[in-house]
């Protein structure tokens, strides 16, 4: 939170809603209710979006959201459905659980690309409900506040955390971990198509149908986070280690991300890494020691029509 001002009847403030990758992502399981278990390794970006957040207490519940344009993702400015976007959704769903009289107001600036699996949705609702509760003298381990942020997506318990965490379950699972690689750089390589969440959760379904053994997976992944925790200094040491169970799923559903990822690797000797469910890809403390690669690398981008974006994990 960058800058608050209150008056007699309002607290308006800027907060800001950070980008995350998943340096791990295993897939451990499925319950009854079709929904899949994780065991994940995630990390806060410093690439973030902002929002300015205005709280009225003691009107009329009311909430408004204004889009706006970035240098980073472009857009009209226009005024949103609050019940189409996570951000106005969060705060809907706050007034609601703790039964507040008050109107909120949010003008969402949008740095995070949409559709890529850097969980900027789910970030924007995250800092809305912190400075809500903030402003609204709830306390964010109060079981409601949980229950609000996880009936509004998987990753937004995390965003309320943040930084360098194991998260577990469906999202309900946080443990914090030291940050030995904090600022490290990442390289993001942003696709010009993105990648629907339900629909690559759908394909790995198909891939790993009814009857999968999902046995031994569990062990997997805690061996996983435990060799990459470990070998996170210096951070590319980390780089063999790094995995995503839903990239074959991904890839399914768009080959040209397959195709991007090999041309990466034979032209530019650069293995880049899927966050989330995609489409964006990452290439973490990446060292360019000569402008040749470099050059290989914009040329690739523009070959594919993808955006570079250049950013380091934040703890």
């Amino acid at each position: 939170m960058s800058r608050l001002e209150t008056t007699t009847q309002a607290v308006e403030a800027e907060v800001r809603a950070p980008a995350k990758l998943n340096l791990l992502l295993h897939v451990v399981g499925r319950r009854s209710d079709g929904f899949h278990l994780l065991e994940m390794l995630n990390c806060t970006l410093s690439l973030c979006d902002r929002l300015l957040v205005r709280v009225t207490k003691g009107c009329s519940a009311r909430v408004r959201l204004t889009l706006s344009p970035s240098s980073s993702v472009s857009l009209p400015p226009q005024d949103v459905e609050p019940t189409r976007n996570l951000a106005s959704r969060a705060a809907i769903e706050f007034l609601n659980r703790f039964a507040i009289e008050a109107s909120v107001e949010i003008e969402l600036i949008k740095h995070i690309p949409c559709g890529a699996g850097l969980g900027g949705g789910s970030s924007d609702a995250a800092a809305v409900l912190r400075f809500l509760a903030t402003t609204l003298g709830i306390v964010v381990d109060d079981p409601r506040f949980s229950a609000v942020a996880l009936s509004l997506g998987s990753d937004v318990p995390y965003f309320v955390r943040g930084g360098a965490c194991r998260v577990g379950g469906i999202g309900e699972q946080l443990s914090s971990i030291s940050a030995p690689f904090e600022s490290s750089p990442v390289m993001l390589v942003i696709p010009p198509w993105p990648l629907s969440t339900p629909a690559v959760y759908a394909r790995f379904k198909q891939l790993n149908p009814e009857g999968t053994d999902f046995s031994g997976r569990m062990a997997v992944a805690q061996r996983g986070l435990n060799e990459v925790c470990r070998s996170m200094t210096p951070a590319q040491a980390a780089r063999p280690l790094l995995h995503n169970d839903l990239l074959p799923a991904a890839e399914a559903l768009s080959p040209e991300l397959n195709r991007l990822r090999a041309v990466f690797l034979e032209e530019c000797d650069l293995e880049l890494h899927l966050t989330g469910s995609g489409s964006a890809l990452y290439a973490l403390n990446l060292d360019l020691p000569n402008s040749s690669q470099a050059l290989a690398i914009q040329k690739v981008a523009e070959r594919f029509g993808a955006k570079l974006l250049l950013t380091e994990l934040s703890a």
